[in-house]
């Protein structure tokens, strides 16, 4: 499924990554929108079930 992550989600990824921790606020939204490209179902499912987070699993729906 790599084919489908345009290049330059992937950059920006791989250089948030290079500069520390993937803890920020923004790497993390890169992250997420990546697990959503890729794996759109599963990610719902973890964020809703494994996170527990609701709100931000409805917010994603939309």
């Amino acid at each position: 499924k790599a084919d489908e992550l345009p290049s330059s989600l992937a950059k920006t990824l791989l250089h948030q990554w290079r500069q520390g921790p993937l803890t920020e606020e923004e790497t993390l939204a890169v992250l997420l929108e990546a697990a959503l490209l890729l794996e759109k179902d599963e990610t719902m499912r973890f964020v809703k079930e494994e996170l527990q987070l609701i709100q931000v699993a409805e917010a994603l729906k939309e």
